[in-house]
């Protein structure tokens, strides 16, 4: 089971590398809308893709090299949903919309924001006209 999960996660992380790379047009409204930079793409894409090469030499020999790899890539996936997070007011890439939450709705959202607000991590007029 576990070397599905690892294959299943090369398989993504290459995917999306590869989509990184090529700069396919949802790379690019993700990273538009977050505020990364689409310079940063490339060097995001190696990360990624170096993480799979990682995950699938520890998988086959190197073990140490795996958990180094898998390390990487949380470390990575945690500092890309802190990016999301402190994205634009609910945007179509904050995790509060993808569907993954069970209390995603837009009044949640909201209020999510007002507390951005409140503690300082957002201006106090947002794009929104408030």
């Amino acid at each position: 089971m576990t070397a599905v999960i690892v294959i299943a996660t090369i398989v993504a992380n290459l995917s999306i590398a590869l989509a990184d790379f090529a700069s396919a047009k949802f790379v690019l409204n993700n990273s538009a809308e977050v505020g990364v930079s689409t310079r940063w793409l490339p060097m995001l894409g190696a990360l990624k893709a170096a993480g799979a090469a990682g995950l699938l030499l520890g998988l086959l020999a190197v073990r140490p090299i795996g958990i180094a790899a898998a390390l990487g890539l949380v470390v990575f996936f945690i500092s890309a949903f802190a990016a999301h997070v402190r994205g634009p007011e609910c945007s179509t890439t904050s995790p509060f919309r993808w569907g993954i939450w069970p209390w995603r709705s837009r009044r949640w959202c909201c209020c999510y924001e007002i507390i951005r607000r409140r503690s300082g991590l957002l201006p106090k007029s947002g794009g929104d006209g408030s």
